[in-house]
């Protein structure tokens, strides 16, 4: 089972809990721009953060399963049904399923996609715990505006990051330079 519509539900959820909204705001306030396209549902949400953990459906009740089924199948059922409280008893749910997890790090792709169970690399900025909340950070780390400071975007974004891991959640950086990486293992 995958549906990409209750996912966007438990980001907008997780999103209002960890109060996302005031780091966005840091982020449009000293000009970082977001990767993400802004055309899409999800940016309705956030502009800068994904969520990058899986959820594991079955891990949920039959019920749990049907009621995603039935109440999530476009944008505005989600709109709708996300703060009922099934959802967001099944947010919850989701959320414990996260943090009972083994110990363990997953690798995470600048495209969302994970590997589990991997060790983490000194260098690696894409390695989170596996029982953590898992948020993608997409922004722009070069600012032409700012040519004496090139690092300037990554200094306020770190600052950024430190903030929001105090509560057991992870935040992966991701910026041009990994597409650029991307591209050139792919060329």
């Amino acid at each position: 089972m995958n549906n990409p519509y209750f996912e966007m539900s438990l980001l907008q959820y997780l999103y209002s809990h960890y109060k996302l909204e005031g780091f966005e705001e840091v982020l449009h306030s000293k000009r970082i721009k977001p990767l993400l396209k802004t055309q899409v549902y999800c940016s309705t949400i956030s502009k800068y953060f994904r969520l990058m953990n899986h959820i594991d459906y079955t891990q949920l009740s039959l019920s749990d399963r049907e009621y995603i089924s039935i109440y999530f199948t476009n944008e505005t059922d989600a709109e709708q049904n996300r703060n009922k409280d099934q959802s967001i008893k099944i947010y919850q749910k989701i959320i414990q399923n996260i943090h009972s997890r083994p110990k363990g790090y997953t690798e995470y792709g600048y495209d969302g996609h994970a590997t589990e169970n991997v060790e983490p690399r000194f260098l690696s900025s894409n390695c989170a715990p596996n029982n953590y909340i898992t948020f993608g950070l997409y922004y722009t780390q070069f600012d032409e505006n700012t040519e004496m400071d090139e690092f300037r975007n990554h200094n306020i974004i770190v600052k950024i990051v430190n903030q929001l891991q105090d509560n057991d959640v992870a935040v992966l950086m991701f910026s041009e330079v990994d597409l650029y990486r991307m591209a050139s293992v792919n060329i």
